[in-house]
């Protein structure tokens, strides 16, 4: 293991948050075995609701740290010459470490959202809802520490290859295609993706149809993943290639090569992330006891939270593009 004030940070911030994550899961899981009424009136739902905050403000932080402690690790390894070459010191744990990261802040506000729905009607319908959402939240934090102690732990300074060879491994595999030829179709593929569920969710706040069917729902959700690897493969292919250099290929070097290109895709992750959370909760209006107004009013709001940043993500991502030399 490579040890620097960046690894012993990390970890410590990873076992709290893992302490955190289990506390609100084992209490989410006793409670939600109870029934209705005793689950309300137990004082340790308070306990629960704090930890998941104390958790998703854990978890805001340890995205980046996370990429610090990366970056931190680049002299240590012979060969590397960027977040992609320490990946390569031991994976492919490594990039199953790095993927889980940003699910975390997602799933935390996911349950925030539900839980500020539920918290405004007086006989709380998804309280056992939450409660057991906690527990498999619990097991995946388990996973995401185990896989951060399997990269971290056994990590040596061993000499790796770096997206150079990466790159020249691709041309030489036969893919040399994806990346000579000019890929601003992939730009428009995503735009257009982009545009469909922008289209959806207005039609949806135009004819206030919520609850939203879950055919809708569904649609959204995969809609927005189809959407979100339109993105990554044209930032890959495009971007990198024609404006970092011919041999860096690197979608680590891209973002930290251009700022404004990182932030326009945060912008757009976070729209599609709000439109699946107000396809989710407009699904959820009218079922069971579940105000039905209230839930629609939030699916409102998250869907023109999510349509705003995608339209902006978008727009500055297709910026990058039409104005770069």
């Amino acid at each position: 293991m490579i040890l620097n004030e960046f690894t012993l940070g990390y970890g410590l911030m990873s076992g709290l948050s893992l302490a955190g994550g289990l506390g609100s899961g084992l209490l989410g899981l006793s409670l939600s075995l109870k029934n209705h009424r005793d689950a309300r009136s137990s004082r340790l739902v308070y306990l629960v609701t704090t930890l998941v905050f104390l958790g998703l403000w854990m978890r805001l932080a340890m995205v980046p740290l996370w990429f610090w402690t990366l970056s931190s690790l680049v002299p240590s390894i012979p060969g590397a010459m960027c977040l992609y070459g320490v990946h390569r010191a031991n994976e492919p744990i490594s990039w199953v470490a790095t993927g889980l990261k940003p699910l975390f802040p997602l799933l935390y506000g996911f349950w925030i959202a539900l839980h500020a729905i539920d918290i405004r009607q007086d006989n709380q319908p998804l309280l056992r809802l939450k409660l057991a959402m906690l527990v498999p939240l619990g097991a995946l934090l388990v996973v995401e520490s185990l896989a951060d102690l399997g990269f971290l732990w056994p990590l040596e300074p061993i000499r790796v290859t770096c997206c150079t060879s990466a790159y020249t491994e691709v041309l030489e595999g036969g893919f040399g295609f994806v990346y000579a030829s000019n890929h601003i179709w992939g730009a428009l593929a995503y735009a257009l993706l982009s545009a469909g569920i922008v289209a959806a969710t207005l039609r949806a706040l135009a004819r206030r149809a919520f609850p939203l069917s879950w055919g809708f729902v569904l649609a959204i959700l995969f809609g927005s993943v189809f959407c979100l690897f339109a993105l990554v493969f044209t930032l890959q292919t495009e971007l990198s290639l024609r404006m970092v250099t011919p041999k860096h290929a690197c979608l680590f070097c891209l973002l930290r090569k251009f700022p404004d290109v990182a932030i326009a895709s945060l912008l757009a992750f976070l729209g599609v992330f709000f439109n699946v959370l107000s396809a989710f909760v407009g699904g959820l209006a009218g079922r069971g006891n579940v105000d039905k107004a209230l839930a629609g009013g939030r699916a409102r709001a998250y869907a023109r939270i999510g349509v705003g940043l995608l339209i902006l993500g978008t727009l500055g991502i297709l910026a990058r593009f039409l104005f770069s030399s």
